[in-house]
C-alpha cells in the first residue's frame, strides 16, 4: 500500500534536495570563501536544479552528490585522505546504483575539489605533487566502486537470468563509446551540444553573467592572493576537465543524450570558481573592511 502519490513523491524531492542544497552552500560559504560559495549556487542553477526533484531519474545523483558534500563539511573525520578516499568509494557504489547515466561524475568532481580546496585538511598543506597524487587515489577509488558496482550487477544478473550478461553489457560500452551505423559519432558536435546547453540555455546573457562574477574574482586575486596559492589553484583546475574527459570516452552516449549529460559541466564551472576563490586572500579585504569601519564608525 502507497503511501504518497506520485506528485506528493515529487515535492518531497524538491523540498529534500532544496534544502540539502541550502546547508552545502553555507558549509562552502563558511569553510571555504564567498567566490567558491557563489560559483557552487550558480554552478547549480545552471543545471535547472530547481527542476531536479521533479525527475525521479535526474534526483538520485544530486542527492548522493549533496549528501558527499555534506559529509566533506559538516563531519572532519572525512578531511583525512584515507577516509575521504573511502568516501568517495561509497559515493561511487551509490552513483552506479541508483543513477541512469544522466551526470554520474557529478559525484566525484565536486566533492574532490572541496577536498583540495577545504582549508585545514591535510591535502591543502601539502607540495603540488601531493596534490595530483590526492587527485589520483581519489578517482581511482571513486571509479572502483563505479565499476566494481556495475559489475556486480552483471554477475548477479547472469546467475539469475541464465545468461551472458557480461556480454551484452559489453557490446553496449561499445556502442556507448563509438556508436554505430546508425547512430554516427560527431564528437565535434557532441562538445559542441553539451557545452551550449549548459553554458548558453538562455542564450548569452547566463555566460555573460558568469563571465563578469569570474572577471571579478581576476581582479580580486591580482589585488591580493594567498602565499603559495599556485598549489590549490592548478589541481583544482585539473579536477575541472574531467567532464571533458568523459564525454571524450563515452562520446557516443554524451552525443545522443546531451540535453542531460551537460550538467557534469558543473564541476569545470565550480572548478574555475573554487581555484580563484581559494587564491584570493579574503582576510586582507576583511582586515582592510574593518579598518575603514574603524576609522569611519557607523552613525548607527
Amino acid at each position: 500500500m502507497t503511501q504518497f502519490t506520485y506528485q506528493q513523491i515529487r515535492y518531497l524531492n524538491m523540498f529534500i534536495l532544496l534544502l540539502a542544497f541550502a546547508f552545502c552552500f553555507s558549509g562552502i560559504h563558511r569553510q571555504l570563501d564567498p567566490g567558491s560559495a557563489f560559483g557552487f549556487a550558480v554552478s547549480m542553477t545552471a543545471c535547472f536544479l530547481v527542476f531536479i526533484g521533479e525527475s525521479l531519474q535526474y534526483f538520485s545523483v544530486f542527492i548522493i552528490l549533496f549528501l558527499t558534500v555534506l559529509a566533506i563539511l559538516y563531519f572532519p573525520r572525512f578531511r583525512d585522505p584515507a577516509n575521504s578516499a573511502l568516501l568517495l568509494f561509497v559515493s561511487g557504489i551509490l552513483t552506479n546504483f541508483f543513477d541512469m547515466l544522466t551526470a554520474p561524475l557529478l559525484t566525484l568532481g565536486i566533492p574532490l575539489i572541496l577536498i583540495l580546496a577545504l582549508p585545514g585538511n591535510n591535502e591543502r598543506e601539502k607540495p603540488f605533487i601531493n596534490r595530483i597524487t590526492a587527485i589520483f587515489t581519489h578517482s581511482v577509488s571513486w571509479g572502483a566502486g563505479y565499476a566494481l558496482c556495475w559489475a556486480a550487477k552483471w554477475a548477479i544478473g547472469t546467475l539469475i537470468l541464465g545468461m551472458d550478461v557480461f556480454e551484452d553489457a559489453m557490446k553496449t560500452a561499445k556502442f556507448r563509446v563509438g556508436g554505430n551505423e546508425s547512430f554516427p559519432l560527431d564528437r565535434a558536435q557532441m562538445f559542441r551540444s553539451n557545452f551550449d546547453t549548459y553554458f548558453f540555455a538562455k542564450g548569452h546573457k547566463p555566460a555573460v553573467f558568469i563571465g563578469l562574477a569570474i572577471l571579478l574574482l581576476i581582479i580580486l586575486l591580482a589585488i591580493s592572493h594567498r602565499k603559495n596559492w599556485e598549489k590549490t589553484f592548478f589541481p583544482i583546475l585539473i579536477v575541472g576537465i574531467f567532464p571533458y574527459v568523459w564525454f571524450f570516452v563515452f562520446a557516443n552516449h554524451s552525443q545522443l543524450h546531451y540535453f542531460y549529460t551537460y550538467r557534469i559541466q558543473a564541476i569545470t564551472l565550480f572548478s574555475v570558481f573554487a581555484a580563484l576563490g581559494s587564491a584570493v586572500d579574503w582576510e586582507r579585504f576583511k582586515r582592510n573592511r574593518q579598518n575603514n569601519d574603524d576609522i569611519f564608525p557607523s552613525s548607527y
